[in-house]
């Protein structure tokens, strides 16, 4: 009564538990498990899926790879996960596993083989996921019996958080471009146009932003891009100072994201101050295929 429930424990063992989602039942809880909470054994994750009535545990993938993200297609024949071999520079895959037979597939590769999966679509053809594209979080459709495409791709950048509804007919999602905060939006999956739900940054100063341009070069025959900030009211031909903003990880990508919100470097203080900044995506970044994100093992 007064909204309290007894609490009962599903599952417990030498394990953390991490992501976890219901079926559509709502019979079973698929879940991640991990040998401890520790960083370093962050990517050693598998998955089981645990029956809500009995407790018993079945489990679903338990390989060497990471396994990661269970997603139940509404129709309750499939759970999808991530599959991402250890070693390094290995593609992550979208598995699908068979809930009538226990046979798993793995999906066509991604364009940057990191996947996140959003929700699957209304009739249980094809499962969303956001991943890096340039400068760019984009929206991806995967269907069950075919290639990925590109489903929504925003003028500025999509939030990696992004999340359906359960009847997989709308998304939830963050957007932003980098003279435009960050506002959250919901987006029917059918026309793919996203409204505006949120004014958390409505009442910021409207102080002015430097102009944001995506630039492209060569260098040693690779293809590279970086986001070039301008100065407010930089005028064509004049000599100002750069500041070279480098991202570590090295696999990390610079995107489209506000240029006034905090961070560790304030591009739009620096800009205000006259400086131009150029952020760079090069060999090593995300968002640009596998091939590029190693192409600086052991060739700095």
């Amino acid at each position: 009564s007064a909204g309290k429930r007894p609490l009962k424990n599903l599952v417990s063992g030498p394990f953390s538990v991490g992501a976890f989602t219901w079926s559509p039942d709502s019979r079973k809880i698929a879940f991640e498990t991990r040998p401890a909470p520790d960083a370093d054994v962050a990517r050693k994750s598998d998955i089981s899926e645990v029956d809500v009535e009995s407790g018993k545990v079945r489990a679903i993938a338990t390989t060497p790879a990471t396994e990661s993200q269970p997603n139940y297609s509404p129709d309750g024949r499939y759970l999808a996960f991530v599959r991402t071999p250890l070693t390094p520079f290995q593609p992550g895959r979208i598995v699908l596993h068979d809930r009538n037979d226990a046979k798993e597939r793995e999906l066509p590769d991604t364009f940057d083989a990191q996947p996140n999966l959003a929700g699957w679509a209304a009739d249980s053809r094809q499962i969303y996921f956001s991943e890096f594209k340039g400068t760019r979080v984009v929206l991806y459709a995967m269907p069950v019996d075919g290639p990925p495409r590109a489903a929504f791709v925003p003028k500025g950048t999509l939030g990696v958080g992004m999340r359906l509804n359960a009847r997989g007919t709308h998304a939830g999602l963050a957007l932003q471009t980098a003279s435009e905060p960050v506002e959250a939006y919901t987006m029917d999956l059918h026309s793919m146009k996203p409204v505006q739900v949120s004014d958390a940054n409505v009442n910021l100063p409207k102080l002015p932003l430097g102009e944001t341009q995506v630039i492209h070069w060569k260098n040693a025959g690779e293809d590279l891009e970086g986001l070039l900030t301008l100065p407010p009211g930089y005028e064509k031909g004049k000599k100002i100072p750069l500041i070279l903003n480098i991202h570590g990880g090295p696999a990390g990508d610079f995107t489209q994201t506000f240029i006034g919100a905090a961070g560790l470097y304030p591009v739009a203080s620096f800009a205000s101050q006259g400086w131009a900044v150029l952020r760079v995506n090069p060999r090593g970044s995300s968002g640009y295929g596998l091939k590029f994100r190693a192409a600086n093992v052991n060739n700095w």
